[in-house]
């Protein structure tokens, strides 16, 4: 059960639960001790996440007192009291005539807070929703809340905090200084202080902060500045000694003097939030980021700063598969990690060097060599670009790169060239920049302005294929740019040799392109399929079109139809990502976004295999046949397939028992 790209986490009251909601609209259920996920259920977006794309809401979800129920914020102004393994609604929270806007717990979960657009806000019993107390801010939008015994703070809109006391209801003090909204708020249970979080604003002019504050006179002690960049939860620990800051790095923990006392790392590179365990100074932290998947949540110690715990969510997507150069592993990028399986010895490595930013994570045209930007040990802000040789796993080259916007994007088959994308302000164009083995530039291209433009070095090293998303297409050659041919209503399939295999929509034709001369030197009609990729078989013989679950084959020289096969597959669901024929030439294999590579008979299209390669940070699988009566879903592997007489989910104890040896040796090579 994977998250998706999460926006909110919620502890339960005891902390044996875990809630994560996601921006594609579910929610997951973990539970801490056996680390499985227990429920899920679908929710709507509310109007936050919706009206601000580059902005995150303090508090969607929060898991009730119950802890039976999660609390859920809802886009028609409600708050939904959900089942947390079911889904199903159990009721609702509702203040008349006003949309609820924000939702958080007192310090002590005596109160449930709840805020409006109109700038109303009530404290709640937490068990019977009764209202206990009612505030007003007139005029305000409520974005955010936080309360001890006496004091209430809340934000509108207009980035400013107000300071309430809860025994007379009257605003003590207005704190200004925040220059976006602040989704996060909390403050001390002496009163003393409060510490504010506001993300980058939707125009990404303005850069995310914390801030703490003097409630005594209002002052800030402690401005993040710029090196947090983005800042999503900022909260006190159970004994108010240090404040956490979730950010773009990490996490940071603070004095309460401002003084930073330790960052901490535990995830790459994605926007950090997190919840406290009710009661303790451990928390439950993951990521947020804009397009890529949550992987884990880790249960951090706030006194030691150490991970206690790791959650890891299914499988993280599989973008892309390939067979070693040598042909004795499996090779398939899992998100952020390039995976290895040794068809000989049946594991799976991890050829990943640390982690990189899977941005620029690509192929050389050859297959031998993969590239990357890795972010460099001694400052997580600058990274180096870096290639590795398949056959090997080697590094064979390193350079520096300037800064994240300027990645490369591509790599010659000699290694001799790279290139990358950027905005040129003098010219106000973007540009494509090739560079040397030095990064010094060799040549720059205009991109054409024609939507999405992507770059690619072809098998020829001084060749270039830039690609748009109107399906048009340019070979550009490197030695004098002014050579160059154009390709329009055509999509790129794969390469055979030095030739770029096209295919042309009009005329529903398959082309061999040369990638030296620019000419096409063959052509097959292709029957009813919009191909997405062409595969030469090994003997040069015959060519196979594939597209989502149709394959077609074709001889190449008779240029003759040889057969449709459709693929029946049980567990890739969802988006397909690659295909790959087997070398032996007896199994399909195709990819998912939900992490799952399956294995498909090349004669009949029926399902033989599924590999599951269970977490992205842990080199732990599952290679199973259909014996086992697994579903495929959206999300991922649902393997919660065993039921306890309670009604609990279960997952299998012994994963590993479903592993067959050499299975996959069998179905690729033997």
């Amino acid at each position: 059960m994977s998250f998706g790209v999460a926006i909110d986490v919620s502890v339960s009251k005891s902390g044996k639960d875990i809630a994560i909601a996601s921006k594609e609209g579910i929610i997951s259920i973990f539970r801490t001790p056996e680390e499985i996920a227990s429920g899920q259920c679908l929710f709507e977006y509310p109007k936050q996440v919706e009206k601000f794309y580059y902005q995150l809401p303090a508090k969607i979800l929060l898991f009730a007192n119950d802890e039976q129920n999660i609390l859920v914020l809802s886009p028609k102004g409600n708050i939904d009291l959900r089942d947390k393994r079911s889904g199903d609604l159990t009721g609702k929270i509702n203040i008349p005539g006003e949309r609820i806007t924000a939702l958080e717990f007192d310090r002590k979960r005596r109160y449930l807070l709840v805020g409006t657009e109109k700038g109303k806000i009530q404290l709640m019993d937490p068990d019977r929703y009764t209202v206990v107390k009612r505030f007003n801010v007139p005029g305000k939008e409520i974005i955010s809340l936080a309360a001890n015994d006496k004091t209430l703070l809340c934000g509108d809109q207009e980035n400013n905090i107000h300071v309430i006391d809860m025994a007379t209801g009257k605003i003590t003090r207005v704190l200004k200084g925040h220059r976006s909204w602040a989704y996060s708020l909390d403050i001390s249970m002496d009163g003393k202080y409060a510490v504010s979080g506001a993300p980058r604003n939707r125009e990404r002019t303005l850069f995310g902060e914390a801030l703490l504050w003097d409630l005594s006179n209002g002052q800030i002690i402690y401005r993040s500045q710029q090196q947090y960049l983005q800042v999503l939860r900022t909260k006190f620990t159970a004994d108010d000694t240090r404040i956490v800051i979730g950010h773009l790095y990490g996490l940071a923990v603070h004095s309460t003097d401002g003084k930073l006392i330790k960052s901490i790392e535990p995830f790459e590179g994605h926007d950090i939030f997190f919840d406290f365990i009710p009661g303790s100074n451990a928390f439950a932290a993951s990521t947020a980021d804009y397009g890529f998947d949550t992987r884990s949540i880790k249960i951090i110690h706030a006194e030691t700063l150490s991970v206690g715990q790791t959650i890891a969510s299914t499988a993280a997507p599989i973008w892309n598969m390939r067979m070693s150069p040598d042909g004795s592993r499996f090779i398939f990028n899992q998100d952020q990690a390039l995976k290895s399986f040794n068809l000989s010895t049946d594991e799976i490595n991890d050829l990943s060097p640390i982690a990189w930013a899977n941005s620029s994570l690509g192929f050389s045209p050859d297959d031998k060599f993969i590239f990357f930007q890795k972010r460099a040990p001694d400052d997580q802000r600058k990274t180096n670009w870096m290639v590795m040789d398949l056959a090997s796993g080697e590094i064979v080259a390193s350079r520096p790169v300037n800064s994240n916007l300027v990645t490369p994007q591509c790599i010659g088959p000699d290694l001799q060239y790279a290139g990358y994308k950027f905005y040129d302000e003098d010219q106000k164009k973007a540009i494509f920049q090739v560079v040397d083995d030095k990064m010094n530039p060799v040549q720059k291209i205009a991109v054409n302005g024609l939507g999405y433009s992507g770059y690619e070095f072809t098998p020829v090293p001084r060749t270039i294929l830039e690609s748009s998303e109107n399906q048009m297409l340019r070979l550009i050659s490197l030695e004098d740019t002014s050579h160059y041919a154009t390709f329009r209503g055509f999509k790129k399939l794969g390469f055979d040799g030095n030739s770029m295999i096209v295919y042309e929509t009009a005329t529903r034709s398959v082309k061999w392109v040369s990638c030296t001369t620019f000419k096409t030197e063959r052509e097959i009609g292709v029957d009813d399929l919009d191909p997405v990729k062409a595969v030469v078989s090994p003997g040069k013989d015959q060519i196979l079109f594939w597209g989502g679950l149709t394959v077609q084959i074709y001889d190449i020289q008779k240029k003759e139809h040889v057969k449709t096969i459709k693929l029946q597959a049980r567990y890739a669901e969802g988006t397909l990502e690659d295909f790959l024929w087997s070398p032996n030439g007896k199994t399909f294999v195709i990819c998912s976004r939900n992490g799952v590579i399956e294995f498909l008979d090349s004669s009949t299209g029926s399902s033989k295999a599924m590999l599951f390669a269970k977490h992205l940070q842990s080199n732990d699988y599952i290679l199973m046949t259909n014996d086992l009566d697994w579903t495929g879903t959206s999300n991922g592997i649902a393997y919660m397939v065993g039921v306890r007489e309670d009604g609990e989910f279960i997952a299998p104890k012994e994963l590993a028992g479903h592993q067959t040896k050499q299975l996959l040796k069998a179905m690729l090579l033997d």
